[in-house]
């Protein structure tokens, strides 16, 4: 025998032993329970830290970073997390060190020009991955650093 619908506690006396009603309802149940369950959880898809690994690059997107799908998910997690407090030093010098150190995984060594006080010059080391390009930390770069600034990028 079919177990009845817990909907039926929430209708007047006369219904709630009714059988087939509490078939009809079951069909109800089954259908809006998960729903309830994914709204009941909802805020954990906006953390970083327990949302599902495909919302990572939609949370990314928010905050305009860059991302890739090939980096390990320990990495994605962190860049998403770190993503509002990126975003508040976006066009800043320390914005631009902290996404390139959290995009190619160490730290690059960012001077001012001693001829022109208007461009930096980048340095790093290429990581081994292959997702992390030249054009990739350009792409980057141009994202991030002030807009009146230049650069000059020295991979090595």
């Amino acid at each position: 025998m079919h177990q009845p619908s817990s909907y039926l506690h929430y209708l007047p006396v006369i219904f709630q032993t009714d059988e087939f009603l509490g078939r009809f309802l079951r069909i109800f149940e089954t259908v809006w329970e998960p729903l309830e369950q994914r709204q009941n959880h909802l805020a954990s898809y906006f953390d970083p830290a327990t949302c599902p690994t495909n919302f990572l690059p939609w949370l990314a997107s928010w905050f305009n970073l860059p991302f890739s799908e090939n980096w390990p998910e320990s990495q994605q997690r962190l860049l998403v997390k770190q993503g509002f407090r990126l975003s508040r030093r976006s066009g800043t010098l320390v914005g631009l060190e902290t996404i390139l150190e959290l995009c190619v995984g160490q730290k690059p060594t960012i001077v001012q020009s001693p001829d022109d006080h208007f461009v930096y010059r980048i340095s790093l080391i290429l990581p081994a991955q292959p997702e992390v390009t030249e054009a990739f930390l350009h792409q980057i770069i141009q994202l991030h650093k002030p807009a009146f600034i230049g650069y000059t990028l020295e991979v090595k």
